[in-house]
């Protein structure tokens, strides 16, 4: 027989899945166990809205050690990845090893129990399984690139672009920005599926 403070227990837990269904903030705290401070859950309130497509434009500038990778470029392609399954998505920084490591901390993500919880039909797909390339269960994918590398053949309903400058070096060098902003706008900002493609560049401020 059930007690009350099972009851009582299986409701909150009920209530906290769907709380992080529905919210970015409540997605990481429940999964990572971490509470996101003030400033972070600004930051997913801004991301979630970048899900629901009411943003297209998000530039996230904050000092190093702020979680602004944490947040957006590891838990927020976890989490829009398992809510809308069927869209792709594309993510850059300034070397593929970057890239790579932040696709597989987020197919881990999606892979552990807590995850699986809140989103229980979602998944990786055996078909593809590497670090910066997966698709998921329901058809869509994840793709990690660098600045400089092609993206042909790929389209993103959602582009992040994460230290694409590696640091104060770069940012100071004309010729490095030049670089990198011939390659934004020849590879990287030519991988929308459309004017809807949604664009989220986070970065310290040099």
């Amino acid at each position: 027989m059930t007690t009350g403070i099972e009851f009582e227990e299986a409701l909150a837990e009920l209530i906290r899945r769907e709380e992080a269904m529905r919210s970015l903030a409540a997605y990481i705290e429940y999964v990572s166990g971490l509470k996101p401070p003030p400033h972070a859950e600004f930051l997913c309130e801004k991301l979630d809205a970048v899900a629901d497509g009411r943003i297209k434009r998000l530039m996230i500038s904050m000092p190093p050690g702020h979680m602004k990778s944490f947040t957006a470029t590891q838990y927020f392609p976890a989490y829009y990845l398992s809510k809308y399954g069927d869209r792709n998505l594309i993510s850059a920084a300034h070397t593929q090893e970057l890239s790579d490591s932040f696709g597989l901390k987020v197919r881990n993500i999606i892979k552990s129990d807590e995850h699986q919880r809140i989103f229980p039909n979602s998944g990786i797909s055996a078909d593809k399984t590497a670090a910066g390339e997966w698709m998921t269960l329901a058809g869509g994918s994840y793709k990690a690139t660098s600045v400089g590398a092609s993206v042909t053949g790929r389209r993103g309903h959602i582009l992040i672009g994460d230290d694409l400058l590696s640091g104060i070096e770069a940012a100071e060098s004309e010729s490095h920005r030049k670089k990198l902003w011939g390659w934004y706008n020849s590879d990287f900002y030519t991988r929308r599926v459309d004017d809807d493609t949604a664009i989220v560049l986070i970065g310290t401020r040099w």
